[in-house]
């Protein structure tokens, strides 16, 4: 046997019953990929006491291995504010709602897609609901983005911005999806 033939062996799982050889081979095309889908600017108005949603489709099909997200929001009361996530089947993470103490702002800087992100991310050091307005930087979320973890990218991804109280409104200026998954 050549080398190159042992290597093809690696991976390769060998089961044998009663004089029976079962071999199945593990698949050298799982790609673990990370991508990161952007809204793009699109000032979205957030209008009092009403929801806003923001849909992303992801083309790429693969099995999730984790989940983040960022967003850009100008609102006077951050803490009128309910972000919620939803996958493609429709499963929601709750990523804050009512935080802020009537704060500024998820993010801060540019009122675009180049101004610093609100990032959701389980792994934070600063829960959402222990942080402070504008919210830069990394904050785990309120629920686990780990809950989607197994379920399948493609499809329509949304972003729900809910003004729970007052006419104060405010605007959704970018959201990132950014997703790690093994391709399938």
């Amino acid at each position: 046997m050549s080398a190159r033939d042992g290597m093809r062996l690696v991976g390769m799982l060998v089961l044998g019953t009663a004089g029976a050889l079962l071999v199945t081979s593990a698949s050298a095309s799982a790609v673990t990929k990370t991508k990161t889908f952007s809204s793009g600017d699109i000032d979205m108005a957030i209008p009092g006491m009403d929801i806003a949603t923001s849909k992303r489709q992801v083309r790429p099909r693969g099995k999730i291995k984790d989940v983040n997200v960022s967003v850009r929001i100008s609102h006077t009361f951050v803490d009128d504010l309910y972000l919620l996530l939803t996958d493609p089947k429709g499963n929601p993470v709750k990523l804050s709602t009512g935080n802020g103490d009537e704060g500024d702002d998820y993010g801060s800087g540019a009122t675009d897609c180049t101004g610093a992100f609100t990032f959701f991310d389980d792994s934070a050091a600063t829960a959402i609901t222990a942080g402070t307005p504008p919210f830069d930087g990394p904050h785990a979320p309120e629920d686990s983005l780990s809950d989607l973890k197994g379920g399948k990218t493609k499809g329509a991804w949304r972003l729900h911005v809910i003004d729970g109280d007052g006419p104060t409104g405010g605007t959704l200026h970018c959201w990132e999806l950014q997703i790690k998954y093994k391709k399938l």
